[in-house]
């Protein structure tokens, strides 16, 4: 699954360590067969980073029903610079 940025600064560009993580879902047949991976989505919080390298964590949001039984990684590095 692909990572998204929120928060990011219009004056800023972002680097990601991964461009993916892999999440692992646990719940009941009929719950996990009416999940559709195309729209789950894992975020990545940038506002207010200075400039450098950072450690964030990964936020992702459950479907109903469903349990997170892992996620890796789960942060990732974020490397915010100034474009010249």
């Amino acid at each position: 699954m692909g990572l998204a940025l929120s928060g990011a600064a219009a004056d800023r560009s972002y680097g990601l360590s991964t461009s993916s993580i892999t999440v692992t879902l646990g719940g009941s047949l009929a719950t996990l067969g009416g999940v559709d991976g195309a729209t789950l989505v894992a975020t990545v919080n940038v506002a207010g980073l200075a400039p450098g390298d950072h450690v964030v964590p990964v936020v992702f949001t459950l479907p109903a029903g469903t349990r997170l039984d892992a996620i890796t990684p789960s942060s990732v590095t974020v490397t915010v610079a100034v474009p010249a």
